[in-house]
């Protein structure tokens, strides 16, 4: 595995939900994607707000491929992964 470089400015996307936990893809869809990768910002996805412990991984690939598909393929994201717990 090699190294990657990440530099730039990454602005953090909060993931929409509805009130019983869905994710909200419209209001998704409504964020700056398509504003923002075309001045050079990239995303930040599914955790840099705190989300990654609500999230499974059907929902992270739809929030993964909204973004993409709003930014029309051109943005780079990092997104973020883990779960809450710890060792026992």
């Amino acid at each position: 595995m090699s190294n990657v470089e990440m530099s730039g400015v990454f602005a953090a996307l909060l993931s929409p939900r509805k009130a019983e936990g869905s994710f909200d893809v419209p209001a998704l869809r409504r964020r700056p994607c398509r504003f923002s990768d075309a001045i050079g910002i990239s995303f930040v996805v599914n955790g840099a707000t705190g989300e990654f412990c609500l999230t499974s991984p059907v929902q992270l690939r739809t929030v993964l491929s909204t973004v993409r598909c709003v930014s029309e393929g051109r943005a780079r994201i990092l997104c973020c992964v883990g779960a809450v717990g710890g060792a026992q």
